[in-house]
């Protein structure tokens, strides 16, 4: 256990803050913290895993699939598994998803506690006897891990140490901001634990006013930007991967070193399929909530929702947050 002093300070959302919020927990921990620097938003359960976080040991030959919420998370999580565990493909098919990649932030999204019962739990249980639920149970999986490990997560590189950039792959997945805050919309809807109210277009002002978990939007976005030349760094938009899924696969069969041929790619392709995923979902749910957390995953659902008025407000709040980046998002 490092001494160092933790890089975060964090301070309690008022219960006036939190009343204030179209957004908000229904069930289970309903407290937020806003983290300095960068004002990220978080669950109050972090706070208690934050040195955790901070002092995990990412090895050589780990991969980290890093995304603010709803940009192709799970999607490139499952890529990735595939490209470098490609021959044990068909595991995909009888596995659990949360079973073969490890996504650090449930710990603190959905705490366990040691009265639960799950397949996540009865595995913790068996790899990491004697370990506490509630000191994370992902973050004790991974650790208990000596293969290879795929990592996903919302967190910026910050809330890390330098084992992250020094010794991992990390790839970073973008989405434009308007198809971001559609997925997030219909995604907060269908979650049992969550209440939203005002409908869209107060979803949309809530996410340009940086009230989600994990915002601000363009801080997560712009920590990866600035690092996108950095060797143990892959940056991929999301619509250029849902555009042309082979050429994608390519770029990352480079920068992962690996040796995977066409026909394997194009197997890689098809095992993580929008809809193979959405059919392995119906049967391993990966969350609780109302049909399938594999929606459309498309490019462009924004102009179905956004009034003329709402796109305009978005595309100066776009305008004016990228004028410095250099970045060009595509809509369609």
């Amino acid at each position: 256990m490092s001494s160092q002093e933790l890089p975060t300070k964090f301070e309690e959302l008022s219960e006036e803050e939190l009343s204030k919020m179209t957004i908000r927990r229904a069930t289970g921990e309903k407290r937020l913290v806003r983290c300095t620097p960068g004002g990220i938003l978080l669950p109050y359960a972090f706070v208690k895993l934050a040195r955790g976080f901070h002092d995990f040991q990412f090895r050589s030959g780990d991969v980290v699939v890093s995304t603010f919420p709803k940009s192709g998370t799970v999607w490139m999580g499952e890529i990735l598994w595939a490209m470098t565990h490609f021959d044990r493909l068909a595991a995909m098919d009888t596995s659990a998803i949360n079973g073969r990649s490890y996504f650090f932030d449930l710990d603190f999204l959905h705490p366990s506690s040691s009265s639960d019962y799950s397949p996540l739990i009865a595995a913790f249980q068996e790899k990491c006897p004697g370990g506490q639920v509630d000191e994370g149970i992902m973050l004790q999986l991974a650790n208990a891990d000596e293969g290879r490990r795929v990592i996903k997560t919302h967190l910026q590189f910050s809330f890390f140490n330098d084992s992250l950039l020094s010794k991992s792959k990390v790839v970073y997945v973008a989405r434009n901001p308007k198809d971001a805050c559609v997925s997030l919309h219909y995604f907060l809807s269908q979650k049992l634990d969550t209440v939203v109210e005002g409908g869209f277009p107060a979803t949309a002002e809530t996410f340009m006013k940086n009230g989600m978990t994990f915002a601000p939007y363009w801080g997560h976005l712009q920590q990866a930007w600035k690092l996108k030349d950095h060797p143990n760094v892959h940056f991929v938009f999301y619509e250029d991967l849902k555009a042309d899924v082979m050429a994608e696969l390519g770029k990352l069969n480079g920068f992962l070193g690996l040796d995977l041929k066409e026909d394997q790619l194009e197997k890689v392709a098809e095992a993580t399929s929008f809809e193979n995923m959405r059919k392995r979902d119906l049967e391993k749910p990966l969350t609780k909530m109302e049909g399938s957390f594999f929606r459309k995953g498309v490019v462009g659902d924004w102009k179905n929702l956004a009034t003329p008025e709402l796109d305009a407000q978005m595309d100066r709040w776009i305008a004016e947050n990228s004028k410095d980046m250099g970045i060009q998002f595509r809509y369609s």
